[in-house]
Order: C-alpha cells, then structure tokens, then sequence
C-alpha cells in the first residue's frame, strides 16, 4: 500500500517500479493563492466524478462605504454577504451539483489592515446530511453521491493596488 502526496502520478510509478494502481487517486485539498483587484477566480472539481467549476469572488473595498461579498460558480450568483464590515468572518452552506458546499471566509485583512493583506476562503463539501443545513436534507439524495473523503478548496485571496 502506498500514499501518494502531490500529482506526480506517472513519475512515482515509474521510480517504484509498482504497476497499476487497484483504487484510482482522489484529491482531498487544495491550497491556492490568487491575486487581483476586485474580482478572483480559481477552477475547481468538487467531487470525483463532477465537472470542473469556475469559482469567482468578487468584493470591491476601495472607496466604498458598505463593501459587499459575491460568490459566483460558473458565472452563477451562489452567495452574497451584505455588511461586510460587520460580518467580516463566517460561513454559508451552498449547494453545488446537488452537492452541499459550505463556504467559510475571513475578509478582515482586507477591511481593517493597513499594510497588504490577503482574505482566507475555505470551499469544504459536506458528505452527510448531519453537517448540513435541514432544507438542504431533501436535495443531497436527490443525486447519487459518491462515498469517501470530502474535498477542501483553501483560497487566499492577495489584492494587487
């Protein structure tokens, strides 16, 4: 049995000299680092077998009195956080192919530092219906899911001046 860390498949086969795997790979995490002004982007697949989403958070704080939190997947608006000054930390559950997302994010840096600082976004899926929200109970067996560990999206989010 071996644990492979990274996506090097191809090459640690080669060096261990070990055939083909029984179990396919699975990713479980994922940390990123992503800059811009107001909008940043990043690609991810948060199941096994699902397709590969676009995720776009936007939130302008320059010049503005009342800065607000967009979370768009695949150009959809999934989440808003109004008065961000005040609820500069927390999380929300979304739902992404039938699949519960929960969504953590702490945008103090950018809100209340004064040197360059970057926001922290975490995108965990959810794997049994007890750690999601109970309206969202009906819609997680509407689609088949697959079983095993969930997935965490680690994002932070560098604003460029």
């Amino acid at each position: 049995m071996v644990l492979l860390l990274g996506d090097m498949r191809k090459e640690a086969y080669q060096k261990t000299g070990a055939g083909r795997p029984v179990m396919d790979t699975l990713l479980v995490a994922r940390r990123e680092h992503i800059a811009g002004k107001k909008v940043y982007s990043a690609g991810a697949q948060f199941s096994g077998s699902g397709k590969c989403h676009e995720i776009a958070i936007e939130c302008d704080t320059a010049g503005v009195k009342d800065p607000c939190l967009e979370i768009r997947i695949d150009t959809r608006l999934v989440m808003r956080v109004k008065r961000l000054a005040w609820k500069f930390r927390g999380n929300q559950t979304i739902l992404v192919d039938a699949l519960p997302v929960e969504v953590y994010w702490d945008v103090h840096g950018w809100l209340f530092s004064s040197t360059m600082s970057n926001a922290v976004f975490m995108f965990q899926t959810c794997q049994s219906p007890e750690k999601s929200m109970p309206w969202l109970y009906s819609q997680i067996f509407k689609a088949p899911q697959e079983q095993g560990p969930g997935f965490s999206l680690i994002l932070h989010a560098w604003k460029v001046e």
